[in-house]
């Protein structure tokens, strides 16, 4: 039953590099390079029961060694009452190569757009072919099936879709990769700042577009932080200048109206006292009351600069001597509460001092209030300062929006006192309602 070889054309002898001598009459499986399959079996024999024609794809050996695909197309005719197969057989090797370097390009492919972390999309005249993993992620689909066939623009802010649109032409005129950024529409509706790198490229035959779609909406945030923060240390800059010639004009008004003055009277005092001689002794201790008093402006001016308990005695004497001073002319009643600190680092001292002088200067202003109470005390790793009235209030939100438009330099200046020493600032407050002005600041706890 081993089927034998009955004739070759020379088609055929030249594609097995056989000479007809060489295989007629030897059995086909010369020019098998291995056993066929039984699929392969049980279609050449259905060949030889019905006479249909069946295709057979079979594996040939040349006479050099070398594989040949073949795809064979037989049936079984009678000739002189025999029975033969007749096999139209062609060579399919560079087709069968071709095809298996197509699929590996595929599985190359397929792993490089799958398996990289960068989000990519595949569109063609703008409806999407394809997008790998990190693009579903990044736009919150569960599915490529949610978004195949679809326009890329449905996921583009409509405010940028011209953007987008025109960018695409660009890439298609002239085949250079362009890069730019958009607003996408996550799933969720959420907005996301993107840069989108795109190129033409030939897939299959067709002309794509592939995008590498990166999230930049840290980066822009981050952006437009620093940005804020520029502003407002510009703002804060020019404050800070006219606070300090507002300080200085203020000096020199107190030194013009009050020392100045009281000098200027011990002075007449004292020519006076010297032309009366002997009779002069009122006008010298007049002249020696308004020394006294000069110095004793002159010495409220150094404290309201910097108080020497702050240095010395640290924090808390210093708040409690302060807020004493100025509470009791103003009929104030202070309460200060917390337990004893002991000495902090000195910039913290400093900020906590001046935070509660300018909150303490607005409570006398503005607040009409009773009660003034200063707590300072330790919470975890924090120091906290906490400022309370049972004045009148404020709109707190309000004054913040006045501060960023330069409205007002106290609020700003107790904030950056606090971000200066590492802290922070809070100021809650509501008409009618009191007010706290509270900074936190990080300490190392105590041994």
């Amino acid at each position: 039953d081993i089927p034998l070889i009955a004739d070759l054309n020379e088609s055929a002898l030249r594609l097995h590099g056989y000479t007809r001598a060489e295989v007629v009459g030897r059995p086909v499986s010369l020019l098998e390079a291995e056993p066929i399959d039984e699929h392969t079996h049980l279609q050449r024999k259905a060949a030889m029961d019905s006479g249909a024609v069946v295709t057979l794809n079979l594996r040939h050996r040349r006479m050099d060694g070398a594989l040949l695909d073949i795809e064979a197309r037989t049936r079984r005719v009678w000739i002189g009452g025999r029975s033969y197969i007749v096999s139209i057989e062609r060579d399919v090797t560079e087709r069968r190569l071709a095809e298996e370097a197509l699929r590996e390009s595929e599985a190359r492919y397929r792993a490089l757009f799958t398996g990289t972390l960068e989000a990519l999309s595949i569109t063609e005249a703008g409806c999407i072919l394809d997008v790998n993993p990190p693009w579903l992620a990044m736009h919150g689909f569960a599915s490529a099936q949610e978004v195949l066939g679809k326009d890329i623009l449905e996921v583009v802010l409509p405010e940028d879709r011209g953007v987008m649109t025109r960018r695409r032409l660009e890439t298609y005129s002239d085949q250079e990769p362009r890069v730019f950024e958009v607003r996408d529409v996550a799933r969720d509706g959420s907005v996301l700042d993107v840069e989108v790198l795109s190129c033409t490229l030939n897939l299959r035959g067709r002309r794509v577009v592939l995008s590498s779609v990166r999230d930049v909406s840290a980066r822009k945030r981050a952006e437009a932080a620093l940005r804020a923060s520029e502003e407002r240390l510009k703002r804060m800059s020019s404050l800070m200048v006219e606070a300090l010639e507002s300080e200085r004009r203020r000096m020199a008004r107190e030194l013009h109206d009050t020392v100045g003055q009281s000098l200027a009277l011990a002075k007449l005092r004292l020519e006076r006292a010297r032309r009366s001689g002997s009779r002069g002794a009122e006008s010298l201790e007049q002249g020696m009351e308004s020394i006294q008093d000069a110095l004793g402006h002159v010495r409220g001016l150094s404290l309201d600069l910097r108080p020497s308990l702050l240095d010395d005695l640290g924090l808390v004497p210093a708040l409690r001597w302060y807020l004493d001073r100025h509470a009791t002319p103003a009929g104030l009643e202070v309460r200060v509460k917390g337990p004893p600190l002991g000495r902090l680092p000195p910039e913290v001292e400093v900020a906590c001092f001046r935070i509660a002088q300018e909150a303490f200067a607005n409570t006398l202003r503005h607040a009409q209030a009773r009660v003034v109470t200063a707590a300072l005390e330790r919470e975890g790793g924090e120091v906290v300062l906490a400022l309370r009235d049972d004045g009148r209030g404020f709109d707190a939100e309000a004054a913040w929006e006045d501060t960023v438009r330069g409205g007002s330099m106290g609020l700003l200046i107790m904030r950056e006192r606090a971000m200066l020493a590492g802290g922070r600032l809070r100021i809650r407050s509501e008409p009618g309602g009191g007010t706290e002005v509270e900074a936190r600041f990080p300490v190392e706890n105590e041994p």
